[in-house]
């Protein structure tokens, strides 16, 4: 279906990129939508998911708190109370840095590494409209959208 359409639009798009803009953020919406109810089926968070596979990644390296953040796919300020959670349900374990007391390194235990292992089949299943394209079509939508994205100028705090 065209964008047009499902957007129920009743003029054209203004310009070829106000479509092309509109495009990535529907598709990545609905992308988001399934993977978080899929994940909510797991009990877990998009954001959660995500942290467990960024330490799931550096096992059996720990990550300071500050080492996940950059990393995560969305910026949650709050990573701390994220973590506590994680923590609560045995999925992580966290403790404090004998080199500096003020520093607290995160891992993740084999409950939450079994867990990944789970949901690993329906990260799989997830990711089925992307296999849609061709390995060449693959390729040539990752290169364009990280053009897009090495031209977004950083957010800056103030």
């Amino acid at each position: 279906m065209q964008l047009k359409d499902e957007l129920k639009m009743t003029q054209d798009f203004r310009r070829k990129s106000e479509e092309a803009y509109l495009a990535i953020i529907v598709t990545s919406s609905r992308l988001t939508d399934h993977g978080a109810l899929m994940h909510r089926t797991r009990g877990l968070t998009m954001t959660q998911y995500n942290i467990l596979r960024i330490l799931r990644g550096s096992h059996p390296e720990t990550l300071s708190c500050s080492d996940i953040m950059s990393r995560t796919i969305e910026k949650n300020p709050d990573i701390t109370r994220l973590l506590d959670r994680l923590s609560e349900a045995e999925l992580i374990t966290r403790f404090r840095c004998d080199e500096d007391r003020r520093m607290v390194k995160t891992g993740i235990t084999k409950k939450g590494l079994d867990l990944l292992k789970k949901i690993d089949k329906d990260m799989q299943s997830m990711q089925s409209p992307i296999d849609a394209l061709t390995e060449t079509e693959q390729e040539t939508l990752i290169t364009l959208l990280e053009k897009i994205r090495g031209s977004i100028p950083p957010l800056c705090s103030k």
